[in-house]
């Protein structure tokens, strides 16, 4: 009796044992990336219905990924026309020819992450069918090794609303290819409506990450065809804020991201990037 009292009572305690909950353990994320710095390029739009979603995933992707990715949102000119109760007009000339340079598709939103190809496209990018795939692009982007810094200083005068912006690029390892300077002037923090599909217009949704101005040419401006280890070249540039009286263009709130693409591509890829505040 003795020995089936004991069978029972272990048996019981296995038992109750096993119902129990058990905690689960979530490994911690480990940052596997290298010192390099991404760029995405992401093309939005006012009246694109799918764009908040992208536009949050971008956002997780920056979290997960501090200092490590930095991006511009292209209001162009697909799905970028205002609502009848917008305020503002994201579109521009130059916004526009970014849209058309960079993508060969009619969808939205749209990114490129360095302007490298897609896994089964012909071409960069790719379009909201795989917005959950930008983070697996990061992913195996990042750990790319840094061949280049880039460092922005940025002067701004409160008075005349002149910043006075420095670009300067070092060589990591010997480079000897083409290659271009680009610079973007963003805008994050803008209240405004937004088509959100089936949740109807965001009346005061938070545009970030907009491009207000890029100052250097489409393709960038020609930087160098070689660069040495510790070797550094300093480019300028200027840029006048326009008037903030209408509630955008405000200084605080504004960017520059810089990053070198190879020339010897029609569309890049991105080598290096960086991102500086404005003011």
């Amino acid at each position: 009796m003795r020995n089936n009292f004991v069978f029972t009572l272990l048996l019981t305690t296995v038992l109750f044992s096993a119902c129990e909950e058990q905690m689960v353990i979530i490994p911690e994320f480990v940052d596997e990336c290298s010192d390099k710095v991404l760029l995405i390029e992401e093309l939005t739009g006012v009246s694109c219905p799918n764009c908040p979603r992208g536009a949050a995933v971008l956002q997780e992707i920056l979290d997960l990924y501090p200092g490590k990715v930095v991006a511009y949102s292209v209001h162009g000119d697909f799905l970028a026309e205002p609502k009848s109760n917008s305020k503002f007009d994201f579109r521009s000339a130059q916004g526009k020819e970014i849209e058309d340079f960079l993508r060969p598709w009619r969808g939205k939103p749209a990114a490129t992450v360095d302007r490298m190809p897609f896994p089964d496209l012909l071409e960069t990018g790719f379009t909201n069918d795989n917005i959950n795939e930008w983070l697996t692009m990061v992913e195996n982007r990042c750990r790319t090794p840094k061949t280049l810094d880039v460092q922005i200083t940025s002067d701004y005068d409160e008075t005349t609303r002149i910043a006075n912006i420095a670009i300067t690029t070092t060589g990591v390892i010997p480079t000897e290819q083409q290659l271009l300077l680009n610079v973007v002037i963003t805008e994050s923090h803008i209240i405004d409506v937004q088509d959100a599909g089936s949740d109807g217009i965001i009346e005061e949704y938070e545009h970030n990450h907009a491009m207000r101005a890029k100052l250097s040419q489409l393709r960038g401006d020609a930087l160098t065809n070689q660069l040495d280890i510790d070797q550094s070249i300093t480019r300028n540039y200027t840029y006048t804020v326009p008037d903030d009286s209408n509630g955008e263009y405000i200084a605080e709130n504004m960017e520059v991201v810089a990053y070198i693409t190879e020339g010897g591509q029609d569309k890049g890829p991105v080598v290096q990037a960086a991102q500086a505040h404005l003011d």
